[in-house]
């Protein structure tokens, strides 16, 4: 895996079986309930990719000690490095608590040469890397052979400690400001609930057809307010094949609108003789975009698709 770059003298490359046990999972007879619920936690692949942090300590299924005896499944004590192997290959958690896996996994028992904080954030930077060793002709997976002889570069033990201090002091600060974000997004939330029906200052409401509102407010329909409101075009008017890779006119499509702002990363564009014939469907700066769900049929532009010359590139 570190073979092709250039590492500090005293780091060494070695394969994954010198410096740890892999060992994989299985999982028991699921007709059998006397295998279940148990109490010994038993980790799938699908709760390693969804977790947020690096731990894992708990799991939705349990087993028990005769369901293990009759399975290949193991229990890993708690800092067992678990990487799942199959399907989606390369995830990778900490167990906080004593834990079995099922076969998707090849899990890491460190030696004292490894740290298990360090093999976490190795996998993680590899993951791409990890998932070429992989094969099957049914599903992709990477095997117990292939795990043991993946090559690594180990760094003298102290350094290790050190730069999973650092990693984890950044995942720290991330998960606190994804907090942070999460809160404020609530208080937007009930902001936005609170001054929009109720405005700011008012003291008397009144009843309405969209509920308790400010005796001053009116209630009003969309057609009332809006100068016009222009659809996008139909599939029959714009086709895949009508797109150009050469800029021409942008064409502003479902995944473009995010909550008031429109992203730029998956650009989109039309020629301008083409644009000319979708010349009802286009918007000017400053025009407002936005997308109306119809009944249960797919999500359609109700202000529009179109770019209006050069302001809509």
């Amino acid at each position: 895996m570190s073979d092709c770059i250039s590492l500090p003298k005293d780091w060494r490359i070695c394969r994954l079986e010198e410096v740890g046990e892999v060992i994989g999972g299985g999982t028991p007879d699921s007709g059998d309930p006397a295998y279940w619920g148990g109490g010994i936690a038993w980790a799938t692949p699908t709760e390693i990719t969804n977790l947020r942090s690096m731990f894992i300590s708990r799991t939705r299924q349990t087993v028990s000690e005769e369901g293990l005896r009759r399975s290949s499944a193991k229990i890993h004590p708690a800092g067992t490095v678990l990487i799942t192997s199959r399907a989606s290959i390369g995830f990778v958690a900490v167990n906080t608590i004593p834990m079995a896996t099922n076969q998707g996994f090849q899990s890491v028992r460190c030696s004292t040469a490894l740290h298990n904080f360090y093999l976490y954030y190795l996998i993680s930077h590899c993951q791409t890397e990890l998932a070429k060793l992989a094969s099957g002709s049914t599903f992709l997976e990477v095997s117990s052979s292939n795990m043991r002889r993946l090559r690594i570069a180990v760094p003298p033990l102290l350094e290790q400690r050190k730069i999973a201090e650092i990693l984890r002091s950044v995942d720290d600060n991330i998960e606190k400001t994804q907090a942070l974000i999460a809160k404020l997004q609530d208080l937007k939330k009930a902001t936005m609930q609170e001054v929009l029906t109720k405005g700011i200052g008012h003291t008397k409401f009144k009843d309405s057809l969209v509920g308790r509102i400010p005796v001053e407010w009116e209630v009003r329909t969309v057609a009332d307010v809006i100068e016009s409101a222009i659809d996008g075009p139909f599939g029959s008017n714009l086709k895949t094949e009508h797109y150009v890779r050469v800029p021409g006119v942008r064409v502003v499509r479902l995944q473009n609108i995010g909550i008031g702002y429109l992203d730029g990363s998956d650009r989109a564009y039309v020629s301008e003789q083409h644009a000319r014939s979708l010349a009802r469907h286009q918007v000017c700066a400053g025009d407002r975009v936005e997308f109306l769900r119809v009944g249960n049929s797919a999500v359609k532009p109700l202000v529009p698709a179109g770019g209006c010359g050069p302001s809509g590139r």
